[in-house]
């Protein structure tokens, strides 16, 4: 039998080919969670010809000899990955080391596959606590990405000794100190776009540009998951900097100092190492035996669980839903008059939708809502049926209508959309993550 690894190069190919506009997102994370589990393996002495590459897709789509597929993921309920509990390939046995869940609602076929395939290693408290809840035998992990090895990857480096800013919110920029504005490298971590469009030969190489940088920074400070997860990979010291904080970075709470936006005046600028060396130990020893299909991890599962298990009753109410809203409302208010007759749309349902229909509700009694948009999922909000955003094609000459984009996926897709369909973009509102820039960073 042979091992089975999510290959970076293969899954973002798979979505070139298959997204509507042949666009894709890379992402560091999930290049990081993919290369950590090839060298887990090969650590076990696995040769090449003893591995099966294949995609994210392929995990419900491959069909060939049974392969043992190591599993550290988020499964995205937005974007269908809850799929694959339910409609896993028959010729695949998962080993779920790591995972994460954006939504809890799985049906009775889907929480089965998780019995099946138990112990299940979670990444967040969230998720532990739910499997637990469902009788499903289950550990807390943390992410695996933490074991990655960058120097094995790249031998280049990047800003050393300079301060990464990682897609930082931009409400920081009031609390920066002056003195350290000159180290200060801004940073992006992933990149939405078509295959001709990457300047690196492959998305692998496109990673291992990204990776060149997170070797000898002196401090990190990001509102991004991995990129605190890759700063204590190489012992860097890690701020994280919240919107708003949610249950995905509960493991993280035990290693990074997290800041969300009613603190980010007590930031810690000069923050000190906090050791992972005794989780990584223990992290390593797990997936290792069970990749060697050693069950009888009790004590291994146990030890790391109480390494890192939040003791407070925080998780269960923080969702994971981040505000991004703001800006449209501020839009909104210079754009339309009290009295203005207008119809408007909504792309996406989700809490922003709820805070701005209830501005609008409140300040423009003549605006409707008339219309849902939802380009994944089937929804229905206020009494009205999602359909697909091609739809805005019958609206595009329509002088008082607004589409307001409230997704933060669909803020990718948005302009493709309008160009396709003739859509006016002056007509719509984007609601996007905002993250503090150099051109911020100007002091009097």
């Amino acid at each position: 039998m042979k091992f089975g690894i999510l290959d970076f190069n293969l899954t973002v190919q798979s979505y070139w080919r298959k997204s509507w506009n042949h666009k894709a997102l890379l992402n560091i994370g999930d290049a990081a969670e993919y290369l950590v589990m090839e060298q887990l393996i090969k650590s076990l002495g696995v040769k090449d010809s003893e591995i099966v590459r294949i995609s994210i897709h392929d995990l419900i789509e491959y069909r060939g000899e049974e392969i043992i597929v190591p599993l550290n993921i988020a499964f995205d309920s937005y974007v269908g990955y809850n799929k694959i509990f339910e409609f896993l390939s028959p010729n695949i046995i998962p080993v779920f080391l790591g995972i994460s869940l954006t939504k809890t609602d799985l049906n009775d076929k889907q929480l089965n596959c998780l019995r099946n395939y138990a112990p299940i290693g979670c990444r967040d408290q969230r998720t532990y606590n739910f499997l637990q809840n469902q009788k499903i035998p289950c550990y807390l992990n943390g992410c695996t990405a933490l074991l990655l090895d960058i120097n094995n990857i790249v031998l280049q480096e990047e800003n050393v000794d300079k301060i990464l800013f990682i897609d930082v919110p931009r409400n920081v920029k009031n609390y920066i100190p002056e003195n350290i504005i000159n180290d200060i490298v801004f940073f992006n971590q992933e990149s939405y776009c078509r295959e001709n469009d990457l300047i690196e030969k492959n998305p692998y190489q496109w990673a291992c540009n990204i990776l060149k940088s997170y070797k000898k920074p002196k401090l990190i400070v990001t509102s991004r998951f991995h990129g605190a997860v890759l700063a204590l990979a190489q012992n860097i010291p890690c701020i994280l900097t919240l919107e708003k904080y949610t249950f995905r970075f509960s493991w993280l709470k035990n290693y990074c100092n997290i800041y969300t936006e009613d603190t980010f005046d007590q930031i810690e600028w000069n923050p000190s190492r906090k050791s992972c060396h005794d989780v990584k130990n223990v992290m390593r020893q797990m997936i290792c035996k069970r990749l060697r299909w050693f069950y009888d991890n009790y004590f291994f599962s146990k030890q790391l669980t109480n390494f890192q298990q939040v003791d407070d009753d925080s998780e269960k109410e923080s969702g994971n839903q981040v505000l991004y809203c703001h800006d449209v409302i501020e839009e909104i208010s210079c754009a339309w008059k009290k009295d203005d007759d207008i119809e408007f749309g909504f792309w996406g349902v989700n809490d922003n939708s709820n805070m701005i229909y209830e501005f609008i509700s409140q300040n423009y009694p003549k605006a409707r809502l008339t219309d849902i948009y939802d380009m994944f999922q089937t929804k229905i909000y206020k009494g009205f049926h999602s359909k697909k955003p091609v739809e805005l094609r019958k609206r595009a000459h329509q002088d008082n209508y607004y589409v307001i984009v409230t997704a933060y996926l669909a803020s990718r897709d948005a302009m493709d959309i309008f160009s396709l369909v003739g859509f006016n973009p002056k007509k719509a509102f984007l609601c996007k993550r905002e993250f503090v820039e150099k051109k911020h960073l100007i002091f009097k």
